[in-house]
């Protein structure tokens, strides 16, 4: 039910599926691609140039509550997302890789 609630929003702004992702939404401005939101969950991940914004983000904000904004470096599922200046977003799981612990198999468990 909220993941319709969402996408019937989106697509009252013109934000489109993506085909291969129905949780990712593009938006295009005059036929040029001006921003994406991905959905899981309840959280929204999104990026765009200023009338993406302006004309998407602050029409998500005010129909839905938001609780926390970030930008520029934040951990979002495990990645670790970092926009450099202008038109560059680097993801990497370098913390995530980090965390995984090794784990033991004795010699039995080997030879099965």
């Amino acid at each position: 039910k909220w993941y319709l609630t969402i996408r019937e929003k989106l697509d009252s702004w013109n934000d489109k599926p993506c085909k291969n992702d129905p949780a990712l939404f593009k938006w295009f401005n005059n036929g040029i691609l001006g921003g994406i939101i991905c959905t899981h969950v309840d959280d929204f991940l999104f990026c765009g140039d200023h009338n993406f914004f302006s004309k998407i983000i602050s029409h998500t904000q005010k129909s839905f509550e938001i609780g926390t904004e970030k930008e520029l470096s934040f951990k979002y599922l495990g990645l670790n997302v970092t926009q450099q200046k202008y038109f560059s977003i680097e993801v990497d799981q370098y913390s995530y890789i980090k965390s995984i612990e090794q784990i033991h198999i004795s010699k039995e468990r080997k030879q099965e």
